[in-house]
């Protein structure tokens, strides 16, 4: 779904991103085919930022239950952190993904928040933004070898039981 303010609307509108591999570059344009795509609606050249913070520096409060703020905003990257679009037009900036090679950071639910926000003209004082929650989960492992990351640490975070298998958390 997309998400839009004025003259300004951004695909996807929030992401969920799951078994994410540790210690490894993920591009999500060559794994699944997903960009940021920025449509601007003015009837003029725009210029956006994009970048991305915890929720909570985004100024959100609140992210999906469940979720954890990750714990390094900066582990998502872009391609380019600023684009140039002209008017009516639409721009596309790539997603990276790169969780540090640390086993307790397997099992994890985090929250992310992506910003696209207006850079203001000198004859504007106001420039459109959007702020994108995207969810990252990391690979479920069963005793990765260390305790997973955070206060509260499960492992693993997938479990399937099959007929007369134990399972355990």
């Amino acid at each position: 779904f997309p998400a839009w303010g004025g003259g300004l609307t951004v695909e996807p509108g929030g992401l969920l991103i799951q078994q994410v591999s540790i210690g490894e570059t993920y591009d999500l344009h060559n794994g699944t085919g997903i960009s940021l795509k920025v449509y601007n609606r003015l009837d003029r050249q725009a210029v956006y930022r994009i970048s991305a913070h915890k929720p909570s520096t985004a100024g959100n409060s609140r992210w999906m239950p469940g979720y954890r703020e990750i714990p390094d905003s900066s582990w998502l990257s872009f391609d380019k952190n600023e684009v140039t679009i002209e008017q009516q037009g639409v721009g596309e900036v790539k997603l990276y993904l790169k969780i540090p090679d640390d086993a307790g950071y397997y099992n994890q639910h985090w929250a992310v928040t992506v910003s696209i926000e207006g850079v203001a003209t000198p004859e504007e004082a106001i420039a459109m933004a959007a702020y994108l929650p995207f969810e990252i989960e990391t690979e479920s492992r069963e005793s990765a070898g260390k305790r997973p990351w955070g206060k509260i640490g499960v492992e693993p975070t997938l479990l399937t039981i099959l007929p007369g298998k134990k399972g355990k958390v």
